[in-house]
């Protein structure tokens, strides 16, 4: 969904995904523990994003974004039901890229909530810059650098009964990255 809104640049991206597993090793052939499984998996969320243009050289931008992932599962050959487990991931992100000349200076601000059930919270605030400059005869010089976070995927955490076993403990990585880089391009030739 892209809104025309006078002076904003935005759009919204809704998802829902859901899968339904079915996994029978009652003879323990795997060796993962004799089992019947059917897992129901979903994962729902939203994304916005808008940028607004405050002056030639200055803009603002947010995104915020909220996803639900969760599992059910129920083991026909030990008759149990397990609990629901799930998670919510909020992020906020505000960029405010800054024009000077053939400098483009980009500093990010990236928020990371995540809240799992029957566990404490994580929160993250992750600062980043990217830096862009255009040199004459079709040079680009790039550097980027910041924080990041990284939630494990809904199949890292709930697992895919078929191939793989997930892992409701696992924390998200966190890391440092960084990069530089140097494009040319050729001036375009008529034929």
């Amino acid at each position: 969904f892209e809104p025309n809104i006078s002076g904003h640049q935005a759009h919204a991206v809704g998802w829902w995904l859901a899968r339904n597993e079915s996994f029978s090793d009652p003879w323990n052939e795997l060796g993962l523990g004799a089992q019947d499984v059917k897992q129901h998996t979903t994962g729902l969320g939203l994304r916005l994003h808008d940028t607004y243009s405050v002056s030639p050289s200055l803009a603002v931008s947010l995104t915020a974004g909220l996803s639900r992932d969760s599992l059910s599962a129920d083991d026909a050959l030990g008759g149990l039901s397990h609990e629901a487990l799930g998670r919510t991931t909020e992020t906020l992100t505000v960029e405010t890229p800054l024009r000077i000349k053939g400098l483009i200076i980009n500093p990010i601000l990236h928020s990371t909530f995540i809240q799992h059930q029957g566990r404490a919270a994580v929160t993250s605030i992750d600062p980043r810059i990217g830096l862009r400059q255009a040199l004459p005869a079709g040079v680009l010089l790039r550097a980027n650098g910041g924080r990041y976070i990284r939630p494990p995927d809904p199949t890292e955490l709930f697992g895919d009964r078929g191939s793989m076993i997930g892992n409701p403990e696992l924390e998200p990585e966190r890391g440092w990255q960084w990069d530089v880089g140097a494009r040319w391009r050729l001036p375009d030739q008529a034929p």
